[in-house]
């Protein structure tokens, strides 16, 4: 039985860093970004007895055209 649910958001990623949107894009991790999901992971797997499982089902949102805009050309 499901007691429950833990929710992720990625690690720190290239876009967060430059301020563009990503969504379904491949960018790529920072080394901090890769180091925070591996701790989440073992976080995960202390916590709860069980093994890390991603969920392809459970994606960011898809930012379509807004893809590579910096947030603040969004906002205006």
């Amino acid at each position: 039985m499901l007691n429950e649910l833990i929710l992720l958001r990625h690690g720190e990623s290239e876009h967060m860093l430059k301020g563009v949107m990503g969504g379904w894009t491949n960018s790529t991790l920072t080394p901090h970004g890769i180091t925070q999901v591996k701790q989440t992971a073992e976080w995960i797997t202390e916590k709860t007895g069980n093994e890390f499982t991603k969920v392809r089902q459970l994606r960011e949102l898809n930012n379509g055209v807004a893809k590579d805009l910096s947030k603040a050309w969004l906002i205006t």
